[in-house]
């Protein structure tokens, strides 16, 4: 279905994955600057902050595009099946794929804090949650 449009698809992926964290370059690692040289612990820094720009900003955007391009094609369908099928596909590709990414975080967090012991009141050797990254 989004067969002739992969190119302006993948432009437009490339361009809010290198243009739109180039503009916010300061947030996205805290480092490199006089008094403060960079770590491997700000890489760890600057890979949570891809992951979370990509997970909380590009998927639900992207997945708003591809349902309103589902809606669009149910709509002008008019009498053809095959339209209207292409449409609740591109919907349901798009809700299967958000629940996938959100399901796939909320795993990993509970896997996480189950075994790290956070919230249970224990010590342990984690001082922060995984989420939040500092460098010491």
């Amino acid at each position: 279905m989004f067969k002739k449009y992969k190119k302006l698809i993948f432009a437009l992926f490339v361009f809010a994955t290198i243009a739109v964290p180039a503009v916010s370059y300061a947030a996205l690692v805290p480092c490199g600057t006089e008094g403060n040289p960079c770590t491997l612990c700000h890489f760890y820094i600057l890979t949570q902050n891809i992951i979370d720009f990509l997970m909380w900003y590009i998927a639900p955007a992207l997945a708003i595009l591809i349902i309103a391009w589902g809606g669009f094609n149910i709509l002008i369908a008019g009498g053809d099946p095959g339209r209207k099928q292409a449409g609740r596909k591109a919907i349901t590709a798009a809700i299967v794929g958000l629940l996938i990414v959100f399901g796939a975080w909320v795993v990993i967090n509970e896997f996480l804090l189950f075994f790290s012991g956070q919230g249970s009141g224990t010590a342990t050797i984690f001082s922060n949650p995984w989420t939040d990254v500092t460098c010491k």
